[in-house]
């Protein structure tokens, strides 16, 4: 039986029944209404309730990435407070070895040019010069190496990098018979030039903390 077949029966079953038809077709659009109206409104309060469990997950889950970047945030001012401090104790650490160093450099320059390197007063000047630069270097290799985990990478390389040279300078020491055939000069100059490369670029860290 197809559509039309049932409203034709449907209609003649109202005909033959009169005002009672009528009745029952008002009373059934209106339960239709009323159970449409029911039906929505469950529908309603479902989708109602899911929603408000979606603003409460995301609710929870804007509150941990707030907690997360503050978190985070303090991290990155703590670290960079951090790095402005060491940047502030190195730099100090770092010109007293390398004014130790050149200082060291300088005296027996000066010697070695008067000839007096292996008497026993040049041989003061110069133990007393090493053992200055010594202390200094090491010193500022210790405070490098505690203070490392904070340093930009770059900046420790530069560092260590500075300590490596000046360790080096250090065992001229241990070669005196070289000492007449050394480039004084040439070897003073690379110093300070070391020295001017890594002190800028400290000073740029320290202004950019």
């Amino acid at each position: 039986m197809n559509n039309i077949d049932i409203f034709s029966v449907f209609g003649k079953i109202v005909l033959a029944l009169g005002g009672a038809g009528a009745i029952i077709v008002a009373v059934s659009g209106f339960i239709a209404r009323l159970w449409a109206k029911w039906f929505m409104e469950k529908q309603k309060n479902k989708y109602q309730k899911e929603i408000e469990g979606y603003k409460n997950e995301l609710a929870v889950e804007l509150a941990k990435c707030r907690t997360l970047n503050e978190k985070i945030l303090h991290k990155e001012i703590f670290i960079y407070d951090e790095e402005f401090k060491i940047y502030k104790e190195i730099m100090p650490g770092f010109r007293k070895a390398s004014k130790s160093v050149l200082d060291y450099l300088v005296i027996i320059k000066l010697l070695v040019e008067k000839g007096i390197e292996d008497t026993t007063e040049g041989k003061e000047k110069i133990q007393k010069a090493y053992a200055s630069a010594y202390e200094m270097t090491f010193a500022y290799y210790d405070l490098v190496m505690d203070e490392g985990i904070f340093i930009e990478e770059q900046t420790y390389v530069m560092l260590m990098n500075f300590f490596a040279h000046c360790e080096k300078i250090l065992r001229i020491n241990l070669n005196p018979e070289n000492w007449k055939d050394m480039k004084w000069d040439e070897i003073i100059d690379n110093q300070i030039n070391e020295e001017n490369k890594i002190t800028c670029h400290l000073r740029n860290k320290i202004r950019s903390c």
